[in-house]
């Protein structure tokens, strides 16, 4: 009875007996309507969330905390004077998580890089 639904409490939605084509393939439909709608609804509230972000004039990224642009430089300039995550989180009074993704994401200093090594010898 692999892939059968049966149901005692509705048994309209059976897909056992003669009508099992007909209700697969309207729980298949209601399935791929109901995850429409539900992106549907995810992609308005992320738009609302950027244009909120950008009437307060900040950069608004999906997954972080929003921070002022004059906040982003702080926290990049306290890098650039040698202290730690911890120690930056700290002193702009941000979690450490969301210190950490902005200088991993926005630093200068991640963007330029560079991890090859060579050999001599």
């Amino acid at each position: 009875m692999r892939g059968k639904l049966l149901s005692y409490a509705e048994p309209l939605l059976n897909t056992t007996g003669p009508m099992k084509d007909l209700m697969k393939a309207m729980i298949a439909w209601a399935a791929g309507y109901y995850s429409q709608r539900l992106s549907e609804n995810v992609s308005s509230g992320l738009a609302r969330k950027r244009q909120k972000a950008a009437e307060q004039g900040e950069v608004y990224v999906h997954g972080r905390r929003a921070l002022a642009r004059e906040l982003v430089a702080r926290i990049q300039q306290l890098q650039q004077e040698g202290l730690s995550v911890r120690k930056i989180s700290a002193a702009v009074q941000v979690p450490v998580g969301t210190v950490h993704k902005y200088l991993k994401v926005e630093s200068p200093l991640s963007q330029t890089a560079d991890y090859t090594t060579s050999s001599t010898g």
